[in-house]
């Protein structure tokens, strides 16, 4: 049961590349993945920029507030129900990180492009979103608390 527990809270990619990467170049391959995310984000904003100048304010507010509901109430769920710190972490994560690409897919399929781009707002602002959670999460060292 315990080498159980212990195999379970290493990372998959640690797990798996034991002995075959050193810790400097996990580290390194984790930079790089921020890094790209990041040049991905940069390029959509960078093509959509005139368009996303032009969307609504409160449209904007909407998609930040319902992302910020999704990391909150995915965080706070999974604490009153007794998980563990680092369960709810992993529970906010995923319900603040929803599938946006299929909510561009549909509504530009059956809409207007113009109703596609909430979608493509909301995809932009929830990885950023996500990347900061991550890291300021990951500054306490996933210790628990309460």
């Amino acid at each position: 049961l315990t080498y159980n527990l212990t195999y379970k809270r290493r990372g998959f990619l640690r797990r798996r590349s034991r002995g075959l990467f050193p810790a400097t170049c996990l580290q390194s391959i984790l930079a790089l993945s921020v890094l790209a995310i990041t040049g991905i984000i940069a390029c959509v904003v960078a093509l959509n920029q005139k368009t996303i100048l032009d969307f609504p304010v409160l449209v904007m507010l909407a998609v930040m507030l319902h992302n910020g509901a999704g990391f909150a109430i995915g965080f706070w769920g999974a604490r009153v129900t007794g998980a563990r710190m680092s369960t709810a972490r992993t529970i906010a994560i995923e319900v603040g990180m929803q599938n946006s690409g299929l909510a561009v897919a549909l509504a530009g399929t059956f809409f207007t492009p113009a109703a596609a781009l909430a979608g493509a707002l909301f995809s932009l602002w929830q990885n950023l979103m996500g990347m900061a959670l991550a890291r300021v999460w990951a500054r306490d060292g996933g210790q628990e608390r309460g």
